[in-house]
């Protein structure tokens, strides 16, 4: 927070503020389902399994810890106020935003944009990561701009599991549409996966201390970036 309020007047400049979202429903069924002594690989195939989960208990309570970081970091007075939210499909992701920057909610006051973006979902391939349309979306979390889901990202919904390269394909776009916009300030709500390659390859940045696995879940990182 300190490198990204120093660099707030630099025109070329803009200040991300990653958030993998908070710990989902799947986790923990899975969990239980391990404590049951089953077999791990073997939870998708139940039919108890949820699909496109939405927080658990301890996701919320991530989540909430980090609404109190983005109250004392994202504020008037250190001018990093999100100007634009962008958004996984996966109704973890827009839930974790929500939660992490209450006042700045679609239709709220501030009137600060939000868009659910296809190509922050997570790396297709598993039954966790299927999304719901944008109309079903639509109806949950409205006020958020669904136009640039479906067009834009990868089939969540087809059989195969998505290729690096071609999660790869999906960071880069993203960070080019990024550069088109105006807004100084984003926050993007994803997952582990689309983190590692967003900021593993595509920025070829990985935080200090930290492996593959660069953000527990609830958590959030600043990146400064220029753009020439």
């Amino acid at each position: 927070a300190r490198v990204a309020r120093e660099c707030k007047s630099d025109p070329n400049v803009k200040v991300l503020l990653l958030m993998r979202a908070g710990e989902a429903q799947y986790c923990a069924f899975e969990r239980e389902w391990a404590e049951k002594g089953e077999d791990p690989s073997a939870a998708e195939q139940s039919e108890d399994y949820p699909d496109d989960s939405l927080l658990t208990a301890r996701g919320i309570g991530e989540v909430l810890n980090l609404s109190r970081t983005t109250a004392s970091y994202c504020n008037d007075e250190t001018g990093l106020v999100p100007d634009l939210v962008v958004v996984s499909p996966l109704r973890r992701s827009v839930q974790t935003a929500a939660t992490a920057f209450p006042t700045l909610g679609p239709e709220s006051v501030r009137s600060v944009p939000w868009i659910c973006h296809g190509g922050l979902l997570e790396r297709a391939g598993l039954k966790a990561d299927r999304a719901l349309p944008a109309q079903e979306l639509e109806r949950i979390f409205p006020g958020v701009d669904y136009s640039m889901y479906p067009n834009v990202g990868t089939d969540s919904n087809g059989c195969g599991v998505e290729s690096k390269k071609d999660l790869l394909r999906r960071t880069d776009d993203f960070l080019g549409w990024l550069g088109s916009r105006d807004e100084r300030v984003v926050a993007v709500s994803s997952h582990s996966t689309w983190f590692q390659s967003f900021c593993g390859f595509t920025l070829r940045y990985e935080p200090e201390g930290r492996g593959s696995e660069m953000f527990e879940t609830g958590d959030m990182r600043a990146v400064v970036l220029r753009f020439d």
